[in-house]
């Protein structure tokens, strides 16, 4: 589309080691459950189909998860568009007050994912207070501030160059 900036997201080490472990444990667990629940359904066929059932809905979690994570940011005039492989969260410029570069230790996770494929969802920090976050690592992160709600925390690779795309559709905006 036209005046719009992709700004891609990469994984730190913990996403990338927290998504490794999620999806080896969610994977292996799900296959030894199908396995156990398909050998039990000659002798005990409620406890088979358990198992079964279990292990399928744990194999079913992994993409699942992934569906609601980050991808990647595109900044336009009219919105920032955080994308993901599932509904895309929508910031609308004229909503935004301001922009900025932020670093947040000891967050709390108050209704969200964190660590397999990113961490998404709502969060809080005590002199922030509540926000929702769109992240895929730990460093880089700017904050949107907007006039009624939370703020959103975002983690673009080039933060910089994302604040300052920001900035240049705040500074446009109608």
């Amino acid at each position: 589309m036209k005046n719009e900036t992709v700004f891609k997201l990469s994984w730190d080490k913990l996403t990338k080691g927290m998504t490794i472990f999620f999806v080896g444990l969610m994977v292996g667990l799900g296959i030894m459950f199908v396995g156990i629940g398909v050998s039990q359904l000659k002798e005990e066929m409620v406890v088979g189909i358990i198992m079964s059932s279990t292990g399928t809905l744990m194999l079913l979690f992994v993409p699942a998860v992934a569906f609601f994570a980050p991808v990647n940011y595109l900044v336009g005039p009219s919105a920032i568009t955080v994308w993901r492989y599932g509904p895309k969260i929508r910031i609308p410029i004229e909503d935004i007050t301001e922009v900025q570069a932020v670093e947040l230790k000891n967050v709390i996770r108050v209704c969200a994912v964190g660590g397999a494929f990113g961490s998404w969802g709502r969060f809080y920090y005590k002199s922030l207070g509540s926000f929702r976050a769109y992240v895929s690592r730990n460093d880089n992160l700017a904050i949107i501030r907007v006039k009624k709600g939370a703020p959103f925390v975002l983690s673009p690779d080039d933060r910089e160059g994302f604040i300052a795309a920001v900035r240049r559709a705040l500074a446009n905006r109608k």
